[in-house]
């Protein structure tokens, strides 16, 4: 497939040029947007924040169900020319758009719900209280830069994207270099399906470049910037949000090294079956989850290295998904090496594109000291296996270690004597800790947190997944005294939106289904 026409209003000013990870060869260009359009489609976005800010909260499920079943409609071509651009596989990627379009209904349905508004009513109606009645705002237009790694889950049309609309937002998207004819043909299909179902023009657009990616983020109207991607690319982006004259809210998803620790009890019953489901986990996608497990904490004497290094050799090879991370995979390799980690077993490679080895690497736990390559999350199928002495010195290392998206606990089952301080401690560092199975993979649902302590995340308290991702990108606001006909719908005593209201300090549910338009329920 074709590059798409740059439209007319766009000054080219470069091309962001993909490639195919199996050969290296590029693919052709996409114009960049350019500083100029990048500020018109900001204007449009600003221009419908009050419109999309103001529309009854089911009927933005209808627009993001209009985006799902588009998505739907064109599964072949989009899943053909991620593949070419990714090199993640048709199955994988059929699956990936399959979750994303249930994603879409998923936070359509959260809308329609209305519980996330947060509608709270103090009314006594005695002197002096007064009438207070409280619930969260949208921000306003917001800019996403979608991930590498999930072109149609983290990407243009992802959870970012999804969640600020079904919260009230416009959207104002940053293709990925990574898959740029991917993103703006998804941003074509998208910008469609809206205007077919009624959403006010500039409630969503695509800009290309990164130039264009750094106007977007000065841009005076953006209130909030959402990111998936590496810690450096974040920071840059939390620091060009901080310099702006109103400065605002970036919320990094940047991961770290998410570690997984064996109990004594299950080192002694099943550590082989924990060794390949670690060789699994890790090489997922080749290594390039954020959730991936890279550090496996074992009781000395396990031969656990052994065991991760032997099922290494029975999974498939697969691509990185640019040249970069392939040159930065292999940097890590040699930081780790010099660091002081020994290869411990190597899986296959294809022989053309952007390869990478499969490698489990050992190294003692008095090798994690401060500032160490060996803390470093390494990007791509690379894991390091460490044994602890006893407790105390998992302690030690778990204290060692920089906050995470996930942490794994595998056990000897519900009754291990080591769960309770393991789950309280791993708590306390991590944004979700899994028992007796792996992270790799987030489901989208109602209780799911993705996120974690800083440098995880830039913002500890979010999440980029799951209902209370729409939190990111709306605000608290209290009225007072405020007569009824002029407050927000949601706060009216006859609740016209029939969204659930805490009156009185007395939870109301809802009282409706929001005038009567009911999104499809999630299918993630």
């Amino acid at each position: 497939m074709s590059a798409p026409a740059a439209p007319s209003a766009v000054i080219a000013v470069g091309l962001d040029i993909g490639h195919d990870p199996r050969t290296g060869a590029e693919h052709p260009g996409v114009p960049h947007t350019s500083t100029e359009q990048v500020a018109r489609l900001v204007a449009d976005a600003a221009a419908a924040a009050p419109l999309v800010a103001s529309s009854v909260p089911a009927l933005r499920g209808t627009w993001l169900e209009s985006i799902a079943a588009a998505l739907e409609a064109h599964t072949d071509t989009l899943v053909a020319l991620a593949d070419s651009e990714t090199a993640l596989g048709q199955e994988r990627l059929s699956g990936e758009l399959a979750k994303a379009a249930g994603s879409l209904r998923f936070y359509g349905a959260v809308a329609a719900d209305g519980a996330f508004l947060a509608a709270t009513i103090d009314s006594t109606g005695t002197p002096p209280s007064p009438d207070l009645r409280r619930m969260r705002l949208p921000v306003g237009p917001v800019a996403v830069f979608g991930a590498s790694n999930f072109p149609f889950g983290f990407g243009v049309l992802g959870h970012d994207t999804a969640s600020a609309i079904a919260a009230g937002c416009p959207v104002v998207v940053k293709a990925h270099p990574a898959h740029p004819r991917l993103s703006t043909r998804l941003g074509e299909i998208a910008s469609a399906a809206l205007a077919e179902s009624g959403a006010p023009a500039g409630t969503f657009a695509v800009v290309v470049g990164f130039e264009a990616g750094l106007a977007l983020v000065d841009a005076n109207p953006i209130e909030a910037v959402a990111f998936t991607g590496s810690q450096t690319g974040g920071m840059a982006l939390i620091q060009r949000a901080s310099q702006r004259d109103n400065p605002i809210p970036v919320f990094a998803e940047m991961g770290t090294v998410n570690p997984v620790v064996v109990t004594p009890a299950a080192a002694d019953t099943r550590i082989g079956e924990i060794a390949a489901g670690f060789a699994q986990s890790f090489t997922m996608g080749t290594g390039q989850f954020c959730t991936k497990p890279g550090l496996l904490l074992t009781p000395a004497g396990s031969d656990a290295a052994r065991h991760v290094g032997a099922a290494l050799g029975e999974l498939p090879p697969g691509w990185l998904l640019t040249g970069a991370i392939a040159s930065a995979y292999r940097h890590g390799h040699a930081s780790l090496a010099a660091a002081g980690a020994a290869v411990a077993g190597a899986g296959k490679s294809p022989s053309a594109g952007f390869t990478a080895v499969p490698t489990v690497f050992t190294a003692q736990a008095n090798d994690l000291t401060e500032g160490s390559p060996l803390l470093e999350e390494c990007f791509g199928p690379a894991a390091l296996v460490i044994e602890y002495g006893d407790l105390d010195e998992l302690r030690e290392v778990l204290g060692r270690l920089q906050p995470s998206l996930a942490a794994t606990i595998a056990s000897a089952g519900s009754d291990d004597a080591d769960l309770p301080w393991l789950v309280a401690l791993l708590a306390s560092r991590a944004g979700r800790v899994v028992v007796d199975g792996w992270p790799t993979g987030v489901a989208n649902t109602w209780a799911q947190q993705h996120g974690g302590p800083w440098p995880a995340t830039s913002r500890p308290e979010a999440t980029s997944v799951g209902a209370a991702a729409l939190d990111r990108f709306t605000r608290p606001v209290a009225f007072q005294g405020v007569a009824d006909s002029v407050l927000p719908p949601a706060l009216r005593s006859a609740n016209p939106w029939g969204v659930p209201q805490r009156v009185n300090g007395r939870q109301r549910p809802a009282s409706g289904d929001c005038a009567g338009v009911t999104p499809t329920q999630s299918r993630s």
